[in-house]
């Protein structure tokens, strides 16, 4: 976009030069920099109509501050922002189809381990979410769950130690590092991977406390209402 010989951005339409020139003609010389003559200057400067509230925010430090803090909160609450990045990650996201072993999906994997191992060693400390934190590194814990929850490094898929269901490591989001026993240490023979619903479903208790209480509870349904509720379930999905 070109005015008077000065090309304009979309997002940038005043200069530095711009600025400069005002604070020199206009605020030094104690003209309100929002009153008519200021807008008329604008005008005739750039051949826009600047707001009272683009003026504020570059004269005012104060109101800048004020306007940030009402920006980061409208975003944080918003809705519709929350909506927005919602829709945005779910459009964007996608499965690579161009082979299992494909080096940026290694990469990332990779990443997010890290990021779990940090979080599963400094739980119940006061220490920083920091990776000279970690109690033992991603090879470790890959070399214990081979011997353990049978990994398979060609589709980076383990055994959920809870369900015996396959998990595909690179789904980050769909598992947990879980504690065994919930009470223990944060070491690598106390980890292992799960299915995030069975993790939440065992939250702070024991394996034998989970085997339990599934136990009650299928005793309190009966095993008629659990093969019915599978039959079901085995309908729908077909």
């Amino acid at each position: 976009m070109e005015i008077k010989g000065k090309v304009m951005s979309t997002g940038h339409r005043y200069t530095k030069e711009d600025w400069d020139a005002f604070f020199k003609e206009i605020v030094e010389q104690g003209i309100p920099p929002t009153g008519r003559v200021s807008l008329d200057w604008w005008k005739k400067r750039t051949g826009r109509n600047i707001s009272k509230a683009t003026i504020q925010y570059r004269v005012n430090p104060s109101s800048r501050n004020h306007s940030r803090i009402r920006t980061q909160r409208y975003r944080k609450e918003s809705p519709t922002v929350i909506l927005s990045k919602k829709i945005g990650r779910f459009c964007t996201h996608s499965v690579n189809s161009e082979g299992r072993n494909n080096p940026e999906r290694v990469r990332d994997f990779k990443f997010h381990l890290k990021n779990k191992i940090t979080r599963f060693s400094i739980k119940g400390t006061d220490k920083l979410k920091r990776y000279e934190n970690m109690n033992f590194s991603s090879e470790d814990l890959i070399s214990s769950w081979k011997q353990k929850y049978s990994y398979n490094e060609d589709d980076m898929t383990v055994k959920c130690y809870l369900t015996g269901k396959t998990i595909d490591l690179r789904m980050t989001n769909l598992w947990h590092m879980d504690h065994i026993d919930p009470r223990g240490p944060n070491t690598i023979d106390n980890c292992a991977p799960t299915l995030r619903e069975a993790n939440q479903a065992k939250s702070d208790l024991s394996v034998e406390e989970l085997v339990q209480l599934a136990k009650d509870i299928l005793s309190n349904f009966g095993e008629e209402s659990y093969a019915n509720s599978t039959i079901c379930a085995k309908h729908l999905a077909s």
